[in-house]
């Protein structure tokens, strides 16, 4: 089982990698046709306001559907799983309805009121964001059929459509662009979102398991064990929606632009955390609950901190190597069309700091749904809207002094504050140890960064290619010579991966 299961970790990896690229692919010709402009500026907040409705009032009960089907499927039978589901799709489908009825009468006066703009761009704001409300219907469509086929262990369809949606999106953008220009952006987004709710439809009929529906008040009714196993997840994502918002908003006082190059900036953290997520959630959380409910504590600890050198392993990689070469990755992605040099030293600084605070993401990441997984929902609810809070507060306090620099010092300052707490509440052997363990690989990053550093200081070239394989090349010699310190074999650890496949380094 463990094989499988690192098997699997391993091929999604794979695959969201290759799903990655295309997607920095998307952005860098993004910048390229449209720069820091203010449609790109529109489209991001556009595309950010559905996010915030999606988490606020879909995603709680969506990210913990999986975890909720599999207890009814195993508790009752598959056939009241799939009832329940078409339930919780038909009042998702009645409440998306109430948000577009809502938009179509007052949207002019929530935009207003949100985003502060009147005349034409108000019009712009308001026909944008008109035409992505419908995505969140196909959105949490996908979510849901994505976590029905995961629980019956189908896990790489899902993932392979997207890679190639994905290049279809980039596809769109680049030929499109000519023609409708910024247009083209949503028409990738629609494009993606109804290939692959055709795709899981298809496979949820042939595998049947398609949610089963019905017309009756108790019927509709059925949907309440989704709904009330996600309720105390609600509060942090609201809060963090307005954190989001008000993020968005700080921005915009400072200057037209400024969003694109926030967006820009913590766009390599942000793809890469998705990957990151997934594999933390499809294969690594369900063992470790298994282990807790089980009661074989001494193996739930030791999967709990072989778990976490991986993730040290990863981030060890990950972040030196982006903060080293933030200025050559975001020139080779975004030097182009309207994107200055001047721009790209400011995004690079940007960089730099979300990939220092990405640290703290990880950590956060992965101890969150450990929380979860041991029934503690109401604490992790608690302290997810106290990592909001202490984030919306010292951006709304130091907005003015750090400008954009803020955002990413808050959010890695307080994801650290949190992970402390979190690790002190849940319930593992010799915390001692493992918190003796993340201090010394916070002590050993750092040293990294610092190589960094020095490295940036005395090497330079005009090519950028050059100038990348010569700094990763060297940051690699240094992270291989220093992990062994944090018990990180990274030689062995891959030889065992690859062993799955027959292969050896």
């Amino acid at each position: 089982m463990a094989i499988s299961s690192r098997k699997i970790s391993l091929n999604i990896f794979i695959i969201k990698a290759f799903t990655l690229v295309v997607n920095l692919l998307i952005v860098s010709v993004s910048a390229k046709y449209f720069g820091l402009s203010l449609d790109r500026d529109i489209w991001i907040i556009a595309t950010a306001f559905m996010v915030n409705l999606n988490n606020t009032f879909f995603n709680p009960i969506s990210d913990v559907f999986r975890i909720k089907y599999v207890q009814v499927k195993e508790e009752e039978s598959i056939h009241s799983a799939l009832i329940k589901t078409g339930s919780l799709l038909i009042v998702y489908t009645v409440m998306i309805i109430l948000l577009i009825i809502i938009f179509l009468f007052f949207g002019k006066n929530i935009i207003q009121g949100l985003f502060g703009v009147d005349g034409l761009l108000l019009k712009k704001y308001c026909v944008y964001i008109n035409i992505l409300l419908y995505s969140i219907l196909f959105t949490q469509f996908t979510s849901i059929g994505i976590g029905i086929l995961n629980a019956s262990n189908i896990f790489y369809i899902p993932e392979v459509t997207s890679f190639f949606t994905s290049l279809c999106n980039l596809a769109i953008i680049y030929f499109g662009t000519k023609f409708i220009g910024v247009i083209s952006l949503y028409v990738g987004q629609y494009f993606n979102l109804i290939t692959l709710s055709f795709v899981i439809i298809y496979f949820l009929k042939k595998n049947k398991l398609l949610p089963i529906f019905k017309w009756s008040k108790t019927y509709i009714l059925q949907a309440k064990v989704f709904i009330i196993f996600g309720i105390p997840f609600y509060f942090p994502y609201v809060v963090g929606q307005i954190n989001s918002l008000i993020e968005k908003s700080l921005s915009n006082k400072m200057g037209i632009g400024v969003i694109s190059m926030i967006d820009y900036a913590q766009k390599f953290t942000l793809l890469f955390q998705v990957v990151f997520t997934s594999i933390i959630l499809t294969a690594i959380i369900p063992q470790l609950t298994k282990n807790f409910y089980r009661k074989e504590w001494e193996e739930y600890y030791t999967s709990f901190y072989n778990y976490l050198k991986f993730i040290i392993l990863i981030i060890s990689f990950f972040v030196p190597l982006l903060y080293l070469n933030a200025y050559e990755v975001n020139y080779i992605f975004f030097k182009k069309g309207e994107v200055s040099i001047s721009d790209i030293k400011q995004i690079s600084q940007l960089t730099k700091l979300y990939s220092i605070s990405f640290i703290s993401i990880c950590l956060y990441v992965y101890i969150s749904p450990v929380m979860i997984s041991q029934l503690k929902n109401k604490q992790q609810a608690v302290l997810g809207v106290i990592t909001q809070i202490g984030i919306i507060g010292f951006n709304c306090f130091f907005y003015k002094i750090y400008n954009q620099s803020t955002f990413p010092i808050s959010i890695g300052i307080f994801h650290l504050l949190i992970v402390i707490i979190m690790l002190c509440i849940i319930s593992i052997n010799n915390k001692k140890k493992i918190f003796i363990y993340i201090l010394k690989s916070l002590l050993i990053l750092s040293l990294l960064i610092g190589i960094g550093e020095i490295i940036n200081y005395f090497i330079s070239s005009d090519n950028i290619y050059l100038s990348v394989i010569l700094k990763t090349g060297i940051m690699s010699i240094f992270v291989l010579a220093i992990t062994p310190i944090l018990g990180i074999n990274i030689i062995l650890y891959f030889n065992q991966l690859l062993n799955i496949w027959k292969l050896r380094i």
